[in-house]
């Protein structure tokens, strides 16, 4: 009989082992791909601002400015927008209001006849920090899906536990009792 409970007992206390084994396996996986992700955003997001610092340079430029101030004046505002650790909808929003606030009034203000015939109003640094901000979306969507559903602190504390107390004690239980059947045999002291 004592058998019995000692497999069931073992059972448990190794099922407790592995589902707070694989929590914390998820837990240290997600925190290991989201500071990846942390990490390598970081360049992609000041070569996206280096571009359109360079644009700012051009759009804010005595010449454009004698213009329109409005390219300027957008590119401003999205500079503004421009934070770490966008979401998806973030980087595609600030690239909609990219091309909104800057590329559409630079266009309406510069049409293509009016860059022909002074080149000095075209602007290769558009198209370049268009890409960037393109880029960053890419980046984005490529990022891990777990930022989103970070876990809370007392999940990783109640999982610690659970890998650290509990099992070993119903594992040591279990241990205990086939010890026990197994000296009770061989000394024959249950007869």
């Amino acid at each position: 009989m004592i058998d019995y409970w000692y497999l069931g007992t073992a059972c448990i206390g190794l099922f407790l082992f592995a589902v707070a084994y694989s929590g914390q396996r998820d837990i240290v996986l997600t925190k290991i791909s989201t500071g990846m992700y942390e990490l390598t955003e970081i360049p992609v997001r000041k070569l996206a601002v280096l571009k359109m610092g360079k644009l700012s340079q051009f759009l804010c430029g005595n010449e454009i400015l004698a213009e329109s101030s409005k390219p300027c004046e957008g590119l401003k505002d999205v500079l503004n927008d421009v934070k770490p650790l966008l979401s998806v909808d973030q980087v595609s929003a600030l690239n909609k209001k990219f091309k909104d606030e800057v590329s559409v009034p630079y266009g309406a203000v510069f049409p293509p006849q009016r860059l022909k015939d002074n080149p000095n109003f075209s602007s290769p640094s558009l198209a370049t920090a268009q890409g960037g901000l393109d880029d960053s979306v890419e980046f984005v969507k490529a990022a891990p899906s777990q930022l989103a559903a970070r876990r809370n602190e007392l999940t990783e504390v109640a999982l610690g536990i659970g890998q650290l107390v509990i099992w070993p004690f119903i594992l040591a239980y279990a241990l205990a009792l086939r010890i026990t059947k197994v000296t009770t045999d061989v000394f024959e002291w249950a007869k």
